[in-house]
């Protein structure tokens, strides 16, 4: 398990999502990958608020458009 003794939130969020895609691979999905598209599934079916629903879309198109899916370009 990654630390997360430390006072920076972002980097706890970090751990606890990197610590989750891990054990979803333990658990039989083929890659990180998926994992992650099964996590971030999962989270935006349990948001309410449209706006942020609308944010999250517009994250991921802006992503796409900046790193075309370019691995070597952080997350």
């Amino acid at each position: 398990m990654n630390d997360r003794t430390h006072d920076d939130v972002g980097a706890k969020v970090t751990a606890i999502v990197d610590d989750t895609l891990a054990d979803l691979v333990m658990l039989g999905l083929e890659s990180a990958d998926l994992a992650a598209e099964l996590l971030a599934c999962q989270a935006i079916v349990r948001v309410k608020e449209p706006e942020i629903i609308g944010r999250i879309a517009d994250y991921a198109e802006s992503f796409i458009e900046r790193y075309g899916g370019d691995e070597s370009e952080p997350a």
